[in-house]
């Protein structure tokens, strides 16, 4: 099942008419054939669904029994199926019913049925995640998972990390077998077609009855001369980090590689950090994108990505302000950058400048894309301006979180949006609902970062205003006053009637010491940094998620997330339902009212 060429292969899939909608009156359930097929089709508030009609018990005909909301009970054992679903609600069976899909065309009532091929265009986290989801929530039809990558799906995030994942994989292949998911390794989907539902793929044309994109993004480029020589390098993919780790030690000696990393944000960071603990290399050079703000200062503000780069200057790496203007090539090679006041010599050229998110493969959406090519996403991850069962998550996607578009690109979001994706897929309503944490690790040090998103554009979090508004940070001191360096209407533009963020910053604010630094807005938390100081960003990522996180005044007077977590766990009780508070905080009142 693990193919690097894929041949054609039919589906038989019929669309038959079962009747006109006036044969079924709200609350009624009948069983038709199709073909040697005993279908059960049900009419609840108006919508039709069809599952096999035989109990999976002792075979018991279910258009015999009882309809109870979406609830058929079966005559003869009282065994319970999920008429949208198949899935078993109670009784003594251990198999779901088949659930086949519907659709109405005027007034006649059609019901699909047949070997179902349900396409997942992507092989990383999110994809991954979203094959295996289908296989436990009952789906028995053809799954295929398309990747360019010529590995299984594996931990991207060792690739910046460690320069490699060793040829680790998330699941192997006799893994894929057993759960019959079919795999196409090597293989780029060149057309998505949302109207059609069809992909092309290797030449190949392929009919889908439901498809998810998780196509992630591809490494941003400079847009100069000479940034395609063989020296230089981007890092997405674990043969691209294979790639770069040779290149540092050529003939297994790093002694004369000389680095230059452009690009100072979380990316070019954790490769010049791997460089060094990782490649050896002696000579590593970070050029910074100049006058934007890198994206791992405008996360988790000034201060702490001061702590970074006094980090990365102890260990030896020199930083020199860019932007880039010229590559200096020689001989079909990358000798050297050329910023506006310095030239900074090269054996090993690394660009970590950012993503643009793939989906120029997609056709047939009635509504755009995005100005970066941003796939709009409702809160089940399904695709807007389409019909079709179409869903697409990752870094690919913008959704709504709180009235707001945002855009999150951290590997674990995008394998908790596969799951989402998937249960949808499977008509469970599912919403991407967990709070956004993520990591780096330098020369042995941990950052931890958890947050909430409140931005307006997609791809800016609550984190990008900060820049703008935070100034020096001093521990225990709550801040306002705005940066020097960043113009106020940054922020202004977002939200015009936003208070300035504030810091709280429990602990040392230096390489040496230990911190956690809190950002809040008008008191309420919204997002938590830490440095060597765990598990506090895992307790607070979840007093976010239960809207119970401490505020301002209770961290003054010494209550800590990870006590105000315990103390919850000592009152709660065994329903379930109680951790249910939902997962952002409210809006600030302020910025309530202007919207």
């Amino acid at each position: 099942r693990i193919k690097t060429a894929m041949a054609a292969s039919a589906v038989a899939v019929n669309e038959v008419c079962v009747g006109v909608k006036s044969d079924w009156t709200d609350g009624m359930m009948k069983c038709v054939e199709v073909g040697e097929l005993s279908v059960l089709v049900s009419r609840v508030n108006g919508n039709f669904f069809a599952t096999s009609n035989k109990c999976t018990h002792v075979g018991a005909p279910l258009d015999k029994g009882v309809l109870n909301g979406e609830r058929v009970v079966c005559p003869w054992h009282g065994a319970c199926f999920n008429v949208r679903t198949g899935d078993i609600e109670e009784g003594m069976i251990l198999d779901r019913l088949t659930s086949y899909p519907t659709y109405c065309l005027g007034e006649k009532v059609y019901v699909v049925v047949g070997r179902k091929r349900y396409c997942v265009v992507g092989g990383g986290a999110a994809g991954a995640a979203a094959v295996e989801t289908l296989r436990v929530m009952g789906f028995d039809g053809i799954i295929d998972m398309f990747s360019s990558d010529s590995s299984l799906p594996y931990d991207r995030t060792k690739c910046s990390k460690l320069l490699g994942v060793n040829g680790a994989t998330l699941r192997n292949a006799e893994f894929y077998e057993r759960i019959k998911v079919d795999v196409h390794l090597n293989t780029t989907v060149t057309n998505l077609d949302a109207e059609a539902c069809t992909l092309t793929a290797n030449g190949t044309i392929y009919h889908w009855d439901a498809a998810i994109m998780c196509t992630g993004g591809s490494p941003k480029k400079l847009g100069l001369l000479g940034e395609h020589c063989r020296n230089v390098h981007v890092i997405r993919t674990a043969d691209d980090a294979t790639r770069l780790k040779e290149a540092l030690a050529p003939g297994g000696d790093p002694s004369q590689t000389q680095l230059v990393v452009i690009g100072g944000g979380l990316l070019g960071l954790e490769i010049a950090a791997a460089a060094r603990t990782v490649g050896k290399v002696e000579d590593v050079t970070v050029i910074t994108s100049g006058s934007a703000v890198p994206k791992l200062q405008s996360t988790c503000g000034p201060s702490v990505y001061k702590t970074v780069i006094a980090m990365h200057e102890e260990a030896g790496t020199k930083f020199i302000e860019g932007p880039v203007q010229d590559l200096v090539e020689n001989a079909g090679v990358i000798v050297g950058c050329r910023t506006a006041k310095d030239f900074t010599p090269c054996t090993v050229l690394v660009i970590a400048i950012g993503i643009n998110p793939n989906t120029k493969f997609i056709t047939g959406l009635k509504e755009p894309l995005g100005d970066d090519g941003v796939i709009t996403v409702d809160q089940y991850c399904r695709v807007k301006g389409t019909k079709a069962h179409l869903f697409a998550c990752g870094d690919m996607v913008q959704f709504p979180v709180d009235n707001r578009l945002v855009r999150i690109e951290h590997w674990g979001s995008a394998m908790q949006q596969g799951r989402v994706a998937a249960e949808n897929l499977m008509g469970k309503l599912s919403m991407t609902s967990s709070v956004p944490v993520f990591w780096t690790n330098h020369f042995g040090k941990n950052f931890r970062f958890c947050g909430v998103p409140l931005a307006l554009k997609a791809g800016t979090s609550f984190f990008t205003i900060m820049e703008g508004l935070l100034g020096r940070v001093k521990a225990l001191v709550t801040n306002k006053e705005y940066h020097p360096r960043s113009p106020k209407a940054a922020a202004v533009q977002c939200y015009p009637s936003v208070t300035p963020l504030d810091v709280f910053v429990d602990g040392e604010v230096s390489p040496t010491g230990k911190f956690v630094a809190y950002y809040s807005t008008e008191g309420v938390i919204i997002g938590v940094a830490s440095y060597m100081f765990d598990p506090v960003v895992a307790a607070s990522a979840e007093l976010i998620r239960m809207r119970k996180m401490v505020t301002v005044e209770e961290l003054r007077a010494g209550v800590s997330p990870v006590a105000r977590l315990q103390e919850l766990q000592r009152h709660l009780t065994v329903d379930p339902v109680t951790l249910k508070y939902g997962v952002f905080p409210p809006c600030p009142p302020a910025i309530e009212a202007k919207r």
